[in-house]
């Protein structure tokens, strides 16, 4: 039998990470952003970059691909009904919008109340609401319509905000 694998990650936990053209560039920025700790190492599927937030949060960094490995680059278009914003929770959003700003992303990003620092994906829809509950619902999935939306628990058991 073959050995057994641990994943990096526990299930429950969603992490941020980003995607970038030139990942030694970026280790230099960083650097010269008063960053550090990054570092990059070679996985089997890319290389990847790894740095701290400044409140201790982890961020991975993949380089984007110029190898497929024989895999086939697929062209799509996103979801016009959908789009999907990082929720940065129980953090000091000017820190992190410095991190951002170094990063050079023009993501939104939410940043709300939370005890302890997290991440939590909200998604953003042109649907009515309640025809996304009429889905989930008959999906099996269990939703609440609240003020803010929809919230779902994910099979992760983590919280997803459906916003309107």
């Amino acid at each position: 039998m073959p050995p057994a694998v641990t994943p990096a990650v526990s299930p429950g936990q969603t992490s941020l990470t980003f995607e970038a053209e030139d990942i030694d560039e970026l280790k230099d920025t960083l650097a010269n952003a008063g960053y550090d700790d990054a570092a990059i190492w070679d996985e089997a599927f890319g290389r990847v970059l790894s740095a701290t937030a400044p409140d201790g949060t982890k961020l991975w960094i993949d380089e984007r691909s110029k190898d497929m490995y024989g895999y086939k680059v697929h062209e799509t278009r996103p979801e016009e009904r959908w789009s999907v914003t990082p929720g940065l929770l129980g953090v000091d959003q000017s820190t992190w919008e410095r991190l951002l700003d170094v990063l050079g992303t023009d993501q939104p990003v939410y940043y709300g109340p939370g005890a302890e620092s997290g991440v939590r994906l909200e998604l953003t829809t042109n649907e009515d609401l309640d025809d996304v509950l009429r889905r989930l619902t008959a999906a099996g999935y269990e939703a609440t319509r609240t003020d803010a939306g929809l919230e779902i628990m994910d099979p992760d058991g983590q919280l997803v905000v459906v916003h309107e």
